[in-house]
């Protein structure tokens, strides 16, 4: 990805579209472009083989949308985040599956209002490479509350009319909260680690 990312930034200093002094820059810009379309790739390429292209995009807007606010589990490696996407996405779509005769109003409503609870205390969840102030979490946890609310009101609209894609987008909540409670526990061991050390 690193690699990639120089060999464009390097083109773009020989076309003199950018100077040599911002390469850094273009480099880290370039790999988050990179990174963001495998990741739209990985979850949008198996949906059209599913047949399931609607279920993608509303995995990803809810997914994405509501991750930038919550944050949750940061892997290390980029290939380790495409696979968690991935394996999400198959696990929602395995959910909705086994769910169909019993899905309804009653079981998004029980499942937005999961996501919402566990969520609540411990959002935002900070990446350990960069950390937030106090006013920056609180804005982040009114922004990413009010964005869930919206995506589970969405969810139960859809579902009242019977589109399926009500439920990708309840059960991609319940796995931004499962994340967000992965990425809590975790950060809180780094934290101690990191308190033993010094």
């Amino acid at each position: 990805m690193k690699s990639l990312s120089e060999v464009i930034a390097d083109f773009y200093i020989e076309k003199n579209i950018i100077s040599s002094d911002m390469k850094s820059v273009y480099v880290y810009g370039i790999s988050l472009i990179i990174n963001d379309i495998i990741d739209f790739a990985v979850i949008l390429i198996p949906a059209i083989i599913a047949q399931r292209f609607i279920y993608g995009v509303a995995f990803l807007l809810t997914f994405c949308i509501t991750r930038i606010r919550c944050g949750g589990f940061h892997a290390k490696k980029s290939w380790i985040c495409a696979g968690v996407m991935l394996l999400t996405f198959i696990l929602i779509c395995l959910c909705i599956e086994l769910t169909t005769s019993i899905y309804g109003v009653i079981l998004n409503v029980i499942i937005n209002s999961i996501s919402i609870l566990i969520m609540l205390p411990i959002i935002p969840i900070e990446n350990p490479n960069k950390k937030l102030d106090a006013d920056v979490k609180q804005k982040n946890k009114k922004i990413g509350i009010i964005v869930t609310s919206l995506f589970a009101m969405l969810s139960i609209v859809l579902t009242v009319y019977n589109i399926q894609e009500g439920a990708v987008i309840s059960f991609t909540l319940l796995s931004v909260a499962v994340l967000a409670m992965v990425g809590k526990i975790l950060n809180q061991g780094g934290e101690k680690n990191e308190k033993n050390i010094r």
